[in-house]
């Protein structure tokens, strides 16, 4: 039998369905089979060079013990970046998609002038630093007062500002010069929607469809959890009605497996925001979801789609899958995010995933401290 082993972001992400022999993360207990980067000195995650040095350090030491190995990532595109490393490893490396055309679905930018043609994305424009000024901006979008201004390669919140009259030079200084910028109109009141989709060389399959909860930072939009949505609300039909169309369009460029599509829904319509070709903040939620009805974990779905196809009768048990849950993050930015943190261990609350954050002896400002799982019935 195959060793297999995780890299990603948290040793959480595996832990709600047991199927792998060792994990390498960023963040996590750094015991037993996980071997995690950030420990006593709790920073930002990044697919940085010295996370990429410590990933490849662990899989030298585990070739030394093991011959046959399956490697699965969290994203394809540092699985990409392993291999342009240590093109050896290939052969191990399991589920992913080319580079090219990962690049294009994660860019910001080009995937909304793609898919522009079929389902409905927020009014947008591609700017420079200096073109990104109030004045300028409404002209461009009249009507609006408060704009969003996105990287073209983003996640969970990093590299997104919203921008009005009241921070427009601090947003301005944090723009880089030889960058070009995604800019909308900040659609307000709205929410914020995702979901998961797992794409075959035959179908697609929508996961159900959860509301993002949206935490405005000082200038930053940050990502902080999700909650899972009925299958039968309004919003959930014209959701997954968007993202099977998206879909089909993702498997017909030779997409496989898993993948995350964001959206807003404003005036009773659904936009499609972004691509995020990769497993999601909220996945391990999910496998929760699939082990209690007995069904094959993300992990295995994933292997599926890229061996050949989903059978029929777990497509269909995924389409009425339920998944009552609520997913809370916990990032660090004072002092009182600490003593948050201890009220919430307190309650005794106990779908805790802590991710060796009490190894942590010092915290960068930002960095996630650890999440936790409620019954959405608990609200």
């Amino acid at each position: 039998m195959r060793y297999k082993i995780w890299i990603g972001k948290r040793e959480s992400d595996i832990l709600t369905y047991k199927f792998f022999d060792y994990s390498i993360t960023f963040y996590g207990s750094n015991k037993n089979i996980n071997s995690s980067f950030s420990n006593e000195y709790r920073q930002k995650s990044s697919y940085s060079d010295d996370f990429t040095v410590f990933v490849i350090n662990n899989l030298n030491t585990i070739y030394r013990k093991y011959q046959d190995i399956e490697i699965h990532f969290y994203s394809g595109i540092f699985a990409n970046r392993i291999i342009a490393k240590c093109p050896s490893y290939k052969k191990s490396i399991v589920n992913t998609n080319s580079i090219f055309l990962l690049n294009n679905l994660r860019h910001k930018t080009l995937s909304r002038v793609w898919l522009n043609n079929s389902v409905s994305v927020p009014s947008f424009t591609l700017l420079s630093k200096d073109e990104c000024n109030i004045d300028y901006l409404g002209t461009k979008f009249d009507g609006y007062s408060s704009f969003v201004i996105q990287k073209n390669y983003s996640g969970g919140g990093a590299g997104t500002y919203l921008m009005n009259n009241h921070n427009e030079s601090t947003v301005i200084n944090k723009l880089n010069e030889n960058e070009l910028y995604l800019v909308s109109p900040f659609y307000f009141p709205s929410q914020s929607l995702s979901c998961h989709i797992l794409i075959d060389k035959n179908d697609c399959v929508v996961f159900p469809v959860s509301e993002q909860m949206i935490y405005s930072q000082k200038d930053n939009l940050e990502y902080v959890g999700n909650r899972y949505l009925s299958n039968e609300s309004p919003i959930s039909l014209l959701i997954k009605e968007s993202a099977f169309s998206i879909g089909n369009k993702l498997k017909n460029i030779g997409y496989r497996g898993i993948c995350g599509f964001d959206y807003i829904y404003y005036n009773g319509e659904v936009f499609l925001v972004e691509i995020n070709p990769r497993y999601q903040g909220s996945s391990y939620i999910l496998n929760y979801a699939l082990k209690k009805y007995q069904l094959p974990s993300l992990f295995e779905l994933n292997t599926m789609c890229f061996n050949g196809e989903i059978p029929n009768r777990i497509k269909s048990a995924i389409n009425s899958l339920k998944v009552n849950y609520i997913n809370n993050y916990i990032v660090y930015h004072d002092y009182n995010d600490l003593i948050k943190a201890k009220d919430i261990k307190s309650n005794k609350i106990n779908m805790i995933f802590s991710d060796g954050y009490e190894n942590a002896l010092r915290f960068e400002k930002g960095c996630y401290l650890f999440r936790y799982m409620l019954p959405c019935d608990e609200f």
